[in-house]
């Protein structure tokens, strides 16, 4: 058994040649060794000429990478040579960059290359610069013969440098860019609200004055019995009848105006009337009861000064000015309605860049940990 084995890896240093059909086999001229090959009559020699082979392989495999480093050195000490130009035993950036000018450019036989290479040593980076500051180890601004390189390695790096900051310039653009868009967008969809918002053609002014009917109607004095079985009415009365009279019309006409108010789109001379009626009206439905309920006498003086606060509205309105001078009422509601632009304005900035915007649907501003998050 022990003599099979033995058989078995004399034959594994034997490897058959492959027959092709139609092709004659090259006879070659066998390479001489050092151990030369003979029969072994017993397994001890047999084993003893293997390891002799292998010991032959490793020092032959020593040798060729010990010649192979002696002529990477001599290249490099012949290129450190080539660019210490002035001989003092030391390369400076401007040797470097006329050795690799010199080599690539003037004695490049490829323009295109050439070309490449020329642009990338006169780049604003002065990336020869920085390849000097990251080879020079004990940083006295120049190369020492142990710090030096290759020529085919210093222009790999240098275009190494070049792609990774051609790739940083490139997201700094696509960043800009996007900025420039964000901005662009922001500015137009600011531009729609306020072209929205200082709309007051005709339709608008008719619209603001139409909302300081709830209050009117809410202010004036009922009808007598007597008046509506005569039919001897005034067409304001009859429109306070129909009005009171349609089931739960003052609560529709009341949430039609709180609409009005918080629609964006809409004129911004809209949204103030429609307010200053709701709080004219709120004003009216409180005012009056507490005043008729110390001084019953005081019920034409009262609903007249309403009167008067709604008509000073009702023709600016139809105007195209806001009632904000209108004592009380009118001040309130531009505050409330200058704080509303104010926050539509901001939602309009913070919402750019995070998908489609529709001015009518208000909703908060992503908050930046969400944003991280996702």
């Amino acid at each position: 058994m022990k003599l099979v084995l033995l058989t078995a890896c004399a034959t594994a240093f034997v490897v058959p040649a492959p027959r092709f059909a139609g092709v004659r086999p090259q006879t070659t001229s066998p390479r001489k060794l050092l151990t030369p090959l003979r029969a072994a009559d017993d397994p001890e020699a047999l084993l003893a000429q293997a390891a002799a082979l292998r010991d032959e392989a490793k020092a032959l495999e020593q040798a060729m990478r010990s010649e192979q480093e002696a002529k990477m050195q001599k290249a490099m000490e012949q290129a450190f040579a080539k660019a210490d130009v002035n001989g003092d035993g030391v390369v400076t950036v401007d040797e470097l960059k006329a050795t690799l000018e010199q080599v690539f450019v003037t004695d490049n036989e490829n323009k295109r290359d050439a070309s490449k290479v020329e642009r990338l040593l006169a780049s604003e980076k002065k990336y020869v610069e920085q390849l000097v500051n990251a080879l020079d180890v004990n940083k006295d601004g120049v190369l020492q013969p142990e710090e030096f390189v290759p020529l085919a390695d210093l222009r790999a790096r240098l275009e190494e440098q070049w792609r990774a900051d051609r790739k940083e310039q490139q997201s700094l653009d696509r960043e800009e860019n996007k900025l420039k868009e964000e901005n662009a967008t922001r500015a137009e969809r600011l531009g729609e609200f306020e072209a929205a918002a200082n709309k007051t053609d005709a339709a608008t002014r008719a619209l603001s004055a139409s909302a300081y009917l709830l209050p009117l109607l809410d202010i004036l004095p009922p009808p007598t019995q007597e008046n509506i079985q005569q039919g001897v009415l005034a067409p304001l009365e009859q429109l306070s009848v129909a009005y009171h009279g349609f089931p739960f019309g003052g609560l529709l006409v009341f949430i039609l105006l709180s609409n009005i108010c918080s629609n964006a789109a809409a004129p911004r001379l809209q949204r103030f009337s429609a307010r200053h009626a709701i709080v004219l009206d709120l004003a009216s439905a409180i005012g009056v009861p507490l005043t008729l309920a110390g001084y019953a006498g005081a019920d034409p003086y009262v609903r007249g000064a309403f009167a008067t606060a709604i008509f000073a509205s009702v023709v600016l309105a139809a105007l195209g000015k806001e009632a904000s001078l209108v004592p009380g009422t009118g001040q309130l509601t531009k505050k409330f309605t200058d704080d509303y632009d104010a926050t539509v304005r901001q939602v309009i900035s913070a919402t750019v860049g995070t998908g489609p915007f529709n001015i009518t649907i208000l909703a908060k501003p992503p908050d930046e940990d969400s944003n991280k998050e996702e």
